[in-house]
Order: C-alpha cells, then sequence, then structure tokens
C-alpha cells in the first residue's frame, strides 16, 4: 500500500477544536436505591463458596440496575464455572444471554443492551468503581466519589485492564534533529506539530504506543495524544484558562472510544478526544485545554517543509504486552451507546469547525478529501477550503470567501482572481502580506465522533 493511502487509512490529522458552547451533555443515568458493597466484591473473593453465595444473595435482592455492576466484576474473573453462573444471574433475571466471554473482556453486547433499555446504577455506583478499581490500583480510588462532579456517565467508563501509567507516557522526550532519526523511513507516519517558531515530529506508532507526550515547544507545555481505539492525533497547550499548568498520565480508563488521561494534582479525568475535563474536582469547573493545531502526515512530507524539526526517537519504555479484549465488536472498536450507522465505524472523517460556529460541526470522509483535494464548505457563518496534499495530508484554513482555482498539491494555492498563496502549518499567505488563518479541524474514526458529538453534519 501506498504511503499516501496509508496515511488516510492509519490516521491523518490536523488538530482538535475545543468548544464547551456545543459539549453535548448525555443524560445522567437513572439512580436506584444503594447496594451493598461487600456483597458485590465478595464476588471476587479467593473463596469459591462465598462468591457463589453473594451471587446468589445478589439474585435474591435483585435489581436490574445490579446488570452493569455484575459485568464489570465479570472482567475481573478469572474462573470460568464463577464466570458462568455469574451470566446466568442475568440471564434469569433480564432474560439476556450474554456470556459467557473470554475471562478479561469488555462484553459490549452487554453493555450496548444495558445502555439501550436505561436500566440505572445504584446511588452508591461511583463508590463501588472505587473500591472495585481500587483494588487494582490505589490511585483508582481518587477517581471516582459521589461527591465529585461528573459531565459523563459513569457506567460508560470502561476499564482498559491497565493501571495508572502502566501504559507509560512520555514525560522527558529524548528529542534528535531530522539527520538523527535514522529509524523513520520515508513513509513513516509522523504527527507534525508546529508552535511559535518550533517545529516537532512525533512519530505516529510511538504516540499510538504510549498515548501521550508531554513536551516544551516554543517555549510553552504541551501534550500531545494519538489514541488508537479512536484514531486520533491532537495537541493541546497544558495549561488552562484559570492559569494552571497542568501534568497529565493515562489513566487506564476509557470513554466513548477516547481515551482518558489524568492530571496528577487532583486526579481529575479528562477526555483526550475533547480536551475536556469530564470527571473529578476540575469537571465542575469546566475546564477545558486549548487545542493546537496538528497534521498527521509522512516522515519525507513534514521534513522536507521542516528540515530543522525535532523528532522524538527511541528508546522509550516498553508498552505493556497484554491488549485490551473486547467481545462482540470487530478488532479495534470500543462500545459506545447507539453507534452511528451513517458510516462504518473505523472509517476516518476530517472534523471541521469555525471558531465562531462550535455547535455546528462538519465531518468530511476522507476518502472523499483525498479525490477532491481542494474542497470549499462553510460551518455556521466561516466558509472554509481544505487542501490535500501529494502526501495525503490536509489542511483547513478559512477561505473568508474565496474560491481557489488551481493547488500544486505541495505548496502553492491561486484562487479564482489569480492571486497566489503558500501554505504554511499556521495560514495561507500571499507576497504582499494578505492572510488566511489555519482553522482547527481533527481527523478521528467516525464512531468515536459521532459518539461524542451525534448531530455531527455529515457530507457523504
Amino acid at each position: 500500500m501506498s504511503a499516501c493511502r496509508r496515511l488516510w487509512w492509519l490516521g491523518l490529522g490536523t488538530a482538535l477544536v475545543l468548544g464547551l458552547a456545543w459539549a453535548q451533555e448525555p443524560a445522567s443515568a437513572r439512580r436506584t436505591p444503594g447496594v451493598p458493597l461487600d456483597r458485590f466484591l465478595n464476588v471476587l473473593a479467593e473463596d469459591p463458596r462465598l462468591a457463589l453465595r453473594s451471587l446468589d444473595e445478589i439474585g435474591d435482592n435483585w435489581d436490574n440496575s445490579h446488570t452493569i455492576l455484575l459485568l464489570e466484576l465479570a472482567q475481573l474473573i478469572e474462573a470460568p464455572a464463577l464466570l458462568s453462573h455469574l451470566y446466568e444471574v442475568i440471564a434469569f433475571h433480564t432474560g439476556q444471554v450474554f456470556g459467557p466471554v473470554p475471562p478479561g473482556s469488555i462484553n459490549a453486547r452487554a453493555l450496548q443492551w444495558v445502555w439501550a433499555q436505561g436500566l440505572g446504577v445504584p446511588a452508591n455506583y461511583a463508590e463501588f468503581k472505587a473500591e472495585l478499581y481500587g483494588r487494582e490500583h490505589d490511585t483508582f480510588r481518587a477517581f471516582f466519589s459521589s461527591a465529585l462532579p461528573t459531565k459523563v456517565r459513569l457506567d460508560e467508563v470502561l476499564w482498559t485492564g491497565q493501571t495508572p501509567d502502566e501504559i507509560p507516557g512520555v514525560h522527558a522526550p529524548k528529542l534528535v534533529a531530522a539527520p538523527e532519526a535514522t529509524e523513520l523511513k520515508p513513509g513513516h507516519l509522523v504527527v507534525g506539530l508546529e508552535h511559535r517558531g518550533e517545529a516537532r515530529a512525533y512519530p505516529k506508532h510511538l504516540l499510538a504506543a504510549h498515548l501521550l507526550v508531554s513536551d516544551t515547544v516554543g517555549g510553552e507545555k504541551v501534550i500531545v495524544s494519538a489514541g488508537p481505539w479512536s484514531g486520533a492525533a491532537v495537541a493541546y497547550r497544558a495549561s488552562t484558562s484559570d492559569g494552571t499548568t497542568h501534568s497529565f498520565r493515562p489513566s487506564g480508563f476509557v470513554y466513548r472510544g477516547s481515551e482518558l488521561l489524568y492530571d496528577e494534582r487532583t486526579k481529575s479525568l479528562w477526555c483526550a478526544l475533547t480536551g475536556r475535563a469530564v470527571v473529578g474536582r476540575l469537571a465542575g469547573q469546566n475546564l477545558a485545554l486549548d487545542p493546537l493545531p496538528v497534521v498527521t502526515t509522512t516522515w519525507a512530507d513534514w521534513r522536507r517543509r521542516h528540515p530543522n524539526t525535532r523528532v522524538l526517537a527511541s528508546p522509550l519504555p516498553e508498552p505493556p504486552a497484554r491488549p485490551l479484549l473486547v467481545s462482540g465488536l470487530e478488532p479495534g472498536l470500543l462500545p459506545v451507546p447507539t453507534p452511528d450507522q451513517r458510516l462504518a465505524p473505523r472509517t476516518e472523517v476530517l472534523v471541521v469547525r469555525g471558531q465562531s460556529a462550535l455547535e455546528d460541526p462538519l465531518a468530511l470522509p476522507g476518502a472523499f478529501l483525498y479525490q477532491n483535494p481542494v474542497h470549499h464548505g462553510k460551518v455556521g457563518p466561516v466558509e472554509f477550503v481544505v487542501l490535500t496534499d501529494t502526501a495525503g495530508a490536509n489542511r483547513v484554513y478559512d477561505s473568508g470567501g474565496r474560491r481557489f482555482a488551481t493547488w500544486d498539491r505541495q505548496a502553492t494555492a491561486v484562487d479564482a482572481q489569480r492571486k497566489v498563496w503558500r501554505l504554511t502549518e499556521s495560514a495561507l499567505r500571499t507576497d504582499d502580506g494578505l492572510v488566511l488563518r489555519r482553522l482547527l479541524a481533527h481527523r478521528v474514526y467516525w464512531y468515536a465522533w459521532a459518539a461524542h458529538y451525534p448531530t455531527t453534519r455529515l457530507l457523504k
């Protein structure tokens, strides 16, 4: 497969724009009376008799909201007989046969049924999650509490089987000059960032393996994240509007196809895809990270455009070998409520938004853009043009109503008035000083984006 086609199918992006005004909050789960936590947690007891007796007691005091608790317990059960009995309890009370599934896996079909039915969660569900996962790692206890604000449904916050920092984010990146990046081949994919006069190239395979890189670019602390589940590569300033500079790490949890990060200071959970604090103390402050434009392209193309770039280099800590198992979905997908059927789940789309039209996201399929290297469109009052180069990378600019007639797919575009524009990472520019600013857009798998923003318009 050619490098440019690999680019379209393996992930390319320009940036993530963030807008609290159009972030659609999910409905809160229905609350049912609290449960005796020991009864549920004893399902994981080493004594098999105690575990089976606890399951029977749960069945004798059944409420359908208990289903989600049993499904989370199932992910931690290794004994086949106990796992089968757990699913028998669910089947007896709900009439649904969901298992058994391989030990340690997420049961996608069962979760999607639970979400569709609106079965609710017990009032002390957050404490259940804190205690259940706190047994795996003590840091997890700080993530969940009924006293903490949340912008998402906690029953949709899923555990990957990894403890905090088991996937080692990169916090002191080794950077080398372009000639020293001998491990990279011309067709390798990199996530490129130019900020305050400095250029960075982050190899896509390293980002995907480590989820997060903390770096200082142009004198400012930034974070760069690439999610294997969402297909997105994003960059943010690490400081928020309250003036705090945050230090982030992988949490071991995911939400609607996106990895969740946590900040070390407050242990709040942040969605990597949206840049928002979604669970914890900072979620109550509606804090969000400011996105920066990035582009995923080939190493050869980025190096040609930015010969002085610095490059994230190996060796890096080895990520864990054990992958997350998801039963009932094709590989590479996570369960989401009400999957959007307008496109196949892992179709890559570019989501475009104008700065003043954050409530009106528009998704453009990557295959369409590849066949149409100059594409004009509009989000709200903002008119834009997407320029796709020969490497398959695309960049979005505020066209200001101008129409572009030609584009050499490298560096120069000519508008209908025959004015010549030069492409840069921040803007389109003319020799006489005219500027068309870069707009923020985001390349992402359709299923993950639509799960977060189901009203996204789609150009098919």
